[in-house]
C-alpha cells in the first residue's frame, strides 16, 4: 500500500522576511563584532528555496517513513506551510509558525541544501511529536528531570535529527553539522543523545508507545 506523507508549501512572504531582517539589522548595530556579513537578498532567498524544494522532494519519503519507523507514531498531517526567510540572530527555524532561515546567525554562511532538509525536519519533529501527545515530553522530563524544558523537549528530536541524518548523508555530515549548534541547551541535548546513544532514546519511545494508552 503506498503511504501519503505531508506536503511541504514553501512561502516566501515579503512582510514576514523584513521583519527578520529588521531584527537582524538592529542585533547587527548592537554587537557588530560578532554579526558578520549582511542580510541575504530576495534572489538569494529565493534560490535556496528552489534548491531545498529540489533536496526535500528527494528524501523527504525517506524522512517520514523513518520517523514512522522509528518513533511508532502514525502521520496524520497532509501539509505544512513552511515560510523560508533570510537570517535570524537567535535561531535556525522554528515550528510555530513553520519557519526556517536560510543562513547561520553569526557568519551569514548560506546553508547547504542538505543542512537546510535537516534544518526543517528537525522542526518538523517538533510539530508531529507535539501533535502526537504531550505526554511524550512529559516521559523525557521525567527521564532527565535534572534537565531544564529545552534540554529535554530537544533530547527525542536530536535523536531521530542523527539518526535521519546518518542514514540520508553520512557520519561526515552529521558530526559537523552538530557543531553548528551553539546553544547551551541545545549542546546539552546532543550531549545527552551522543552519550546515551540515539538508537537507545527512540527504543525508550516505542516500548513507552507499547505499553501506554496515552500516546
Amino acid at each position: 500500500m503506498e503511504l501519503n506523507f505531508p506536503q511541504i508549501n514553501f512561502i516566501y512572504s515579503k512582510i514576514f522576511d523584513e521583519s527578520f531582517r529588521k531584527i537582524f539589522d538592529e542585533y547587527k548595530t548592537n554587537h557588530a563584532d560578532y554579526y558578520k556579513g549582511f542580510y541575504p537578498s530576495f534572489i538569494k532567498i529565493r534560490q535556496s528555496i528552489e534548491e531545498l524544494e529540489k533536496e526535500w522532494q528527494r528524501v523527504s519519503e525517506k524522512i517520514f517513513t523513518s520517523y514512522k519507523n522509528l518513533t511508532g507514531f502514525e502521520i496524520n498531517q497532509e501539509k505544512f506551510d513552511c515560510y523560508v526567510v533570510g537570517r535570524n540572530p537567535i535561531f535556525r527555524g522554528i515550528s510555530e509558525p513553520l519557519t526556517i532561515v536560510i543562513s547561520e546567525n553569526s557568519t551569514g554562511r548560506a546553508y547547504s541544501r542538505e543542512e537546510l532538509a535537516i534544518i526543517l525536519a528537525h522542526e518538523i519533529f517538533h510539530k508531529l511529536i507535539s501533535s502526537t501527545n504531550d505526554s511524550l515530553w512529559k516521559f523525557f522530563q521525567q527521564e532527565f528531570e535534572k534537565e531544564n524544558e529545552i534540554v529535554c523537549r530537544h533530547i527525542p528530536v536530536l535523536a531521530l535529527e542523527k539518526e535521519i541524518a546518518l542514514n540520508l548523508y553520512g557520519e561526515k555530515f552529521i558530526n559537523k553539522f552538530i557543531t553548528t549548534y551553539i546553544s547551551k541547551g541545545y549542546r546539552r541535548a546532543w550531549e545527552i543523545v551522543n552519550q546515551t546513544g540515539p538508537e537507545i532514546i527512540l527504543r525508550r519511545i516505542r516500548t513507552e508507545i507499547s505499553k501506554s494508552e496515552l500516546f
